[in-house]
């Protein structure tokens, strides 16, 4: 299981770091449109979908080489850039809820009005400075050099985009010939100039917000499936950090079930020490007299291997070597006092191994924290990798096995 968990993690993020390239790519396409030119909107996309594609990269390397912090930091970003791409949804959508065209009498093609759209981005469009940039950018496109040779009929019979209603011509309610004396000011802002024209225009304000507007209501929907989508990675995620945080390994039990033949080594480590009495009795207590926040009694299972198998009372505290923290290996250079050692080891390798090494370093006693949330029972006697060893008529200290509960009570106090 800890192995497909990663797995499936990192061809996830494989997935979603070749999902990230197309709302890059919606981004760009938003800046280099040879219609719009809106940028406001496009910045966040680039933004989001770059993240995405550096977060999901990291994602992969951490799952795929087994690296548990790596994967923390994965899912907590990728928590951060679900709410954030949530929030830039909802925002986008508030934005432009209004705006929309007028139908014109006679006509294929629609008018637009600037007052018809959200306050916010009605500041940001009137702005001197980003309208310029829009308005240049517009020139750019070419974008009115398609109308300017219409004829009456054309205007009659075509249909025009957004912002070629809004820019290319003045609105249809102007009345250049009569003599009415109240008319859209657009109309005073309108000139033959190729590079007059209606720039100047609210209308054509309003025809490149109606451009957003579209825009983004087409993006809205790849970021709903795309949130989604992040969501259930994020939730197999949790299941490969949980795991990556387990020694690999099966549960098989003992005649009837009723002992564990391998008992799970649970490798986090202990950096404080712990006053401990243990009685060496087959199912007996530990009391706890340091530090005051974990001072109780527990339960514990005494191993049926190692002496002394008689019952007796140790007391002793927790040692923390400083190298060679999973016990995997002989102590050449670490010697215990006499004391309890809480040690641990992944699970390529049996405990009676890690047992004997930490019995070879001095240890008087060992502590093994249970993995998950059962009953105490007794370890039986594990079975020796390496037969030839005879390291377990050798071993000459108790083995005690403590909850999952009071494992990780010690672990959060040392780490401290």
């Amino acid at each position: 299981m800890y192995r497909f968990s990663n797995s499936v993690i990192g061809f996830l993020n494989l997935l979603t770091l070749l999902a990230s390239i197309p709302i890059i790519g919606a981004g760009l396409w938003m800046a280099r449109s040879s219609t719009t030119c809106e940028s406001f909107l496009q910045t966040p996309l680039l933004v989001v979908g770059f993240i995405i594609l550096i977060i999901s990269l990291a994602g992969f390397i951490g799952a795929c080489f087994h690296v548990a912090w790596a994967l923390w930091v994965y899912l907590l970003v990728m928590l951060f850039l679900i709410g954030a791409l949530m929030a830039l949804t909802i925002f986008g959508f508030v934005v432009t809820d209004q705006g929309g065209g007028v139908e014109v009498p006679g006509r294929m093609y629609q008018e637009y009005h600037l007052d018809s759209y959200s306050p916010w981005l009605r500041k940001r469009i009137k702005d001197p400075h980003y309208w310029m940039t829009v308005k240049t950018c517009i020139l750019g496109s070419k974008t009115c050099a398609k109308v300017v040779f219409w004829t009456p009929l054309d205007y009659l019979t075509k249909d025009m985009s957004p912002v070629q209603s809004g820019c290319c011509k003045p609105p249809s309610s102007c009345n250049y010939a009569g003599t009415m004396l109240a008319q859209d000011p657009d109309c005073y802002w309108w000139s033959n100039n190729p590079n007059g024209l209606c720039y100047e225009c609210d209308s054509c304000k309003a025809g490149v917000l109606e451009e957003v507007r579209r825009d983004w209501h087409k993006l809205s929907v790849l970021n709903i499936v795309m949130i989604v989508f992040l969501i259930g990675i994020y939730s197999v995620g949790c299941c490969a950090f949980r795991n990556s945080r387990r020694a690999e390994t099966d549960y098989p039990y003992g005649q009837n079930r009723m002992s564990k033949v391998h008992p799970r080594w649970d490798f986090h480590w202990l950096c404080l020490k712990l006053n401990i009495f243990c009685n060496t009795e087959s199912l007996s207590r530990i009391d706890v007299t340091s530090p005051d926040s974990l001072k109780d009694v527990y339960e514990c299972a005494i191993g049926n291997f190692g002496v002394p198998q008689y019952g007796g009372t140790m007391v002793g505290t927790v040692l923390y070597p400083k190298a060679n923290q999973k016990a995997c290996k002989s102590f050449e250079d670490v010697e215990f006092p006499s004391g309890l050692s809480l040690e641990a080891c992944p699970s390529s390798f049996l405990l009676i191994e890690g047992a004997w090494n930490a019995h070879n370093a001095g240890a008087a006693a060992i502590l093994v924290a249970d993995d998950r949330v059962e009953p105490l029972i007794t370890m039986d006697t594990p079975v020796e990798e390496n037969a030839q060893a005879d390291y377990l008529q050798n071993i000459t200290i108790p083995s005690a096995l403590i909850s999952k509960a009071l494992g990780d009570k010690i672990k959060k106090e040392l780490s401290k």
